[in-house]
């Protein structure tokens, strides 16, 4: 109940707020290029005030928190509203992975039965899961994107996440700062 007063208290004043303005006449003119004009002063000595309509008053009202948890069969709400892609992270570079990584999305709900999730490594489909992490196999050297989508027992895709540019860097024996590499036996 504490807060719904809140917004009560801020309706309360600005009401309060509104009564000299409420008793004011408005006057609404054109001018010869047809433009219109609204005052609370008359533009002429024979102006008449509008009639206007009583002002429109809300009373306020309490938001429903949001669904937390599993959803069941029927609700009409988007389940995967807000779907993320957390790892890898924008622009983030990876060193000494051997070629894999951990992609990871974030929902709000967990997956309903019969949905799953596509990961996407380079536009390419790399593994269909139950869950919301997976492991990108054999991510050569270079610049990759990587992206995720929750699909339903059908196929139809019900939420995507936005794709994600990384970069993967290997050890090469032809770095010469590999203490490995040419030259240092």
């Amino acid at each position: 109940m504490e807060r719904t007063r809140g917004p009560a208290i801020v309706a309360t004043l600005l009401a309060a707020l509104a009564l000299p303005a409420a008793g004011q006449e408005i006057y609404k003119s054109v001018d010869e290029e047809g433009n219109v004009t609204y005052s609370d002063q008359p533009p002429t000595p024979d102006a008449r005030p509008m009639d206007l309509p009583p002002l429109t008053v809300a009373e306020p009202f309490e938001v429903p928190p949001p669904l937390v948890g599993e959803l069941e069969p029927g609700d009409e709400i988007v389940p995967y509203a807000g779907l993320a892609l957390v790892s890898p992270e924008p622009e983030q570079h990876f060193w000494g992975t051997g070629g894999t990584l951990r992609a990871q999305i974030e929902a709000p709900h967990e997956l309903r039965a019969g949905d799953s999730v596509n990961f996407y490594l380079d536009g390419a489909l790399a593994g269909n899961v139950r869950g919301y992490g997976f492991d990108l196999a054999e991510v050569h050297r270079g610049e990759h994107s990587v992206y995720a989508e929750i699909v339903g027992e059908g196929g139809q895709v019900l939420a995507r996440t936005e794709p994600v540019v990384f970069y993967m860097h290997q050890q090469s024996v032809l770095n010469p700062n590999n203490p490995r590499g040419r030259g240092n036996n």
